[in-house]
């Protein structure tokens, strides 16, 4: 009940974490070294029909670009009553201990380099500064503890 809204439409922040745990799942199904964490530098999502509460959901997930020390994922969700999204994500890997980028390596090329097809991840950001209307118009954001990764970032679902 609290993925969705009085309308019964899955909220975007579900989707993203429905996104989450198939890229965690499938890193854990490669058998990815557990030393390795990933952390979400973006990700570009496009919603031809929202999800609703009570619909199958099926996701499917592929390494779509690689660079030295971040991958880019591609995830289809479809829904049995006619949802469907598409994201593609960049996440950066990370050393567990200390929270800095750390390189994919050969065996990460071993398992998603196929996939990949040769397209290189970038971890570049997109967007420009903000406008000087948009900084006039800004608010403070309380953030709460429970809004923080492990490495000190802000989550995803924020």
């Amino acid at each position: 009940m609290a993925e969705v809204g009085a309308d019964r439409r899955a909220h975007f922040d579900a989707i993203a974490r429905y996104l989450h745990d198939v890229a965690e799942d499938d890193a854990a199904e490669a058998g990815l070294p557990e030393s390795v964490g990933w952390v979400l530098r973006s990700t570009r999502m496009t919603v031809a029909r929202f999800p609703v509460r009570g619909e199958a959901l099926a996701l499917a997930t592929y390494c779509s670009g690689m660079a030295a020390r971040w991958a880019a994922r591609t995830t289809t969700v479809t829904g049995a009553g006619g949802g469907l999204a598409q994201a593609t994500s960049v996440w950066v890997a990370v050393d567990v201990r200390t929270g800095a980028p750390a390189r994919l390596g050969d065996r990460f090329a071993e398992i998603f380099g196929a996939a990949a097809a040769g397209t290189r991840a970038s971890a570049r950001l997109v967007l420009g500064p903000p406008t000087a209307a948009a900084v006039e118009r800004a608010r403070s954001w309380p953030l709460r503890a429970s809004d923080f990764d492990v490495w000190g970032h802000v989550n995803n679902a924020v």
